[in-house]
């Protein structure tokens, strides 16, 4: 068995993926159903796309994304996709971190992608997006090796515009925006080290 993934929670119980599967789940734990996925579509986040969670789109190293009817317990739709996809989130917009540093920004309802913004120059490693502002973590590359990106970098959705980033010295490799207050991100890295800054001003708080 791989390492769980991601979590999502619904009124039936709880959905996760690893690697190669989903699974529904009852609360204490009894597993309802399972979803293999096909060969080479490795599953990396996952994102409900209604509000009644009864569909879930699946994101992966695959060159498309799966939307899961848990419902129906199958695979309703395929997005091609032009790499793999590393975490996704969801505003107005449909918000895709990539495995090669581009977040693609889709129409919720026809999957088409509106826009696109250049994060990192390797992989997207988190995203989160609160109203209008959209901020990401990943890595680079410098002299030919991976490195984690020690900027955190925001993006304005309702003009489409590049913000200042802001410097997390430990290197950020996960990113949530705190559920009370609306300019406070929670940032983390690979060590456990963890601030909040008032993205507003871009300081740690």
């Amino acid at each position: 068995e791989s390492e769980t993934r991601q979590l999502q929670l619904t009124e039936d119980g709880v959905v996760s993926i690893s690697n190669a599967n989903l699974r529904l789940s009852s609360r204490g734990g009894l597993l309802h159903h399972s979803y293999s996925a096909e060969d080479g579509h490795h599953l990396q986040c996952m994102m409900f796309t209604n509000q009644q969670k009864s569909q879930i789109l699946l994101g992966g190293s695959s060159t498309s994304m799966l939307i899961y009817d848990l419902s129906r317990l199958h695979v309703i739709k395929q997005i091609p996709t032009s790499s793999g996809i590393t975490s996704l989130a969801r505003s107005r917009l449909i918000c895709c971190g990539c495995d090669d540093g581009q977040v693609l920004l889709r129409d919720p309802r026809s999957f088409r992608v509106e826009h696109t913004f250049t994060a990192h120059t390797s992989s997207v490693s988190a995203i989160d997006v609160k109203g209008d502002l959209l901020v990401t973590c990943g890595l680079s590359i410098r002299m030919g090796q991976f490195c984690v990106d020690p900027l955190v970098k925001l993006y304005d959705l309702r003009t489409m515009r590049v913000l200042n980033p802001f410097n997390f010295p430990p290197g950020p490799s996960l990113l949530k925006f705190h559920p009370k207050f609306s300019s406070t991100l929670i940032v983390v890295s690979h060590r456990g080290h963890f601030q909040f800054c008032d993205v507003g001003i871009g300081a740690i708080i």
